[in-house]
């Protein structure tokens, strides 16, 4: 994921190929972001409908950052 721009938000959106019968209370999902220099932050995502979650992130530095997902369903690949 590259962030060029200072201060922008970037949201980004997860499909689980995984149905829920309640997923606003069933599955957590946050996404863990890497800065160019290593720093780490861990952003919950939130239940966007359906079978869809989104995180939103925006960061004060310029630069490749990376991101990986942490599901409380280790289970389910498309989250996790």
């Amino acid at each position: 994921m590259t962030h060029s721009m200072q201060n922008c938000v970037t949201e980004i959106s997860f499909l689980s190929g995984k149905k829920y019968r309640d997923p606003f209370n069933e599955v957590e999902l946050d996404v863990v972001f890497t800065s160019p220099d290593g720093e780490q932050l861990r952003v919950p995502a939130f239940w966007a409908g359906g079978q869809r979650w989104r995180v939103r992130y925006a960061s004060p530095k310029k630069g490749t950052h990376r991101y990986r997902t942490i599901c409380s369903d280790a289970d389910n690949k498309d989250l996790h």
